[in-house]
């Protein structure tokens, strides 16, 4: 971002004649060897040294580089250099992890939830906090920054107990484990985010099989909005599915968003590209208990006008 703080106009050509280049993915590539973020790194075939550490040396051939980057359509590539360099199991597939990276880094992220019951808390806590940032400062004592609902019902997700003091402590070690690859740890150690895109849409899939009203109650609404569809065949898509049934769930974080304020946000969402969606959405605006009403326009679009009446919030 350091790059465009100057400018005071930016022209994005996402026309794939101007893609990158053979010759761009290899210096990237390249580069992401040269500076790895978690170790020092020495790659032989690139300087052509021998280095003085031969247990800090990653063996890759010019051919595995060549066929990395003649990969077409390689899915986010500096993204994928960057996990490829930092993780030792990528780095073992050789240029196989170029071909699916989003699966691949989706199953390991999902075995480690599996398996790994604290790393599974962690991600969730880091999800479900505000603007997905958590703040270390917080404590089994306040929740971790979540509501008390929330909390207990993220513990039974994870199989942890109610409140154990050690956990904070468990928390901390458990950051500093997965600090440069699953998680990093911004402003001097005091904000922990999830690392990257992907570990952020993974942990969202994992958890709206389980518990898919907390993610709709809590998750950051725009996140939440790019990433539900009310389309089944969208959820192919790393999208996440909401049924019918959740229709309710949705309406009422909706609501509660455009009572304060939000509406603005709510509108872009692409739930409202779903016929059946809309007019249940339509129906319930239309409510007097609302205060809101919504009518269509000859397009079939929806239009919102707002009389606001006191009401209690639906997610109080």
């Amino acid at each position: 971002m350091e790059l465009f703080q100057n400018a005071n106009n930016c022209t994005v050509n996402l026309n794939i004649e101007s893609s990158v280049s053979i010759d761009d993915k290899r210096e990237i590539l390249r580069r992401h060897f040269q500076f790895p973020s978690i170790r020092q790194i020495f790659v032989l075939c690139i300087n052509h040294e021998m280095c003085p550490d031969e247990r800090n040396t990653i063996h890759i051939s010019p051919g595995e580089i060549e066929s990395i980057i003649s990969i077409p359509k390689l899915y986010a590539y500096p993204l994928c250099c960057y996990n490829y360099v930092n993780n030792e199991t990528y780095l073992q597939r050789g240029p196989r992890f170029f071909i699916q990276p989003y699966e691949i880094m989706y199953n390991d992220i999902k075995h480690i939830c599996e398996d790994d019951k604290l790393a599974y808390f962690l991600f969730c806590l880091i999800l479900l906090s505000k603007s997905n940032e958590f703040l270390r400062k917080n404590t089994a004592d306040n929740y971790f920054g979540l509501g008390s609902k929330q909390y207990n019902t993220l513990l039974e997700i994870c199989n942890k107990p109610g409140f154990d003091s050690s956990l904070t402590i468990q928390l901390k070690h458990k950051i500093s484990i997965f600090s440069g690859i699953y998680v990093q740890v911004l402003n001097n150690g005091s904000v922990v985010r999830l690392s990257n895109q992907t570990t952020l849409e993974t942990i969202v899939r994992i958890l709206s099989h389980q518990h898919l009203d907390l993610l709709i109650y809590n998750l950051d609404l725009e996140l939440l909005n790019s990433v539900l569809t009310m389309n089944i065949n969208d959820s192919k898509d790393q999208k996440i599915y909401i049924p019918t049934q959740f229709y309710e769930s949705v309406i009422d974080r909706f609501i509660y968003e455009i009572l304060n304020g939000e509406q603005m946000h709510v509108a872009r969402s692409n739930a409202f590209n779903h016929q059946p969606f809309v007019e249940a959405f339509v129906n319930s605006m239309n409510n007097e208990t609302y205060g809101l009403c919504f009518t269509k326009n000859k397009d079939n679009k929806c239009l919102l006008t707002m009389q606001l009446k006191p009401i209690l919030h639906v997610m109080s």
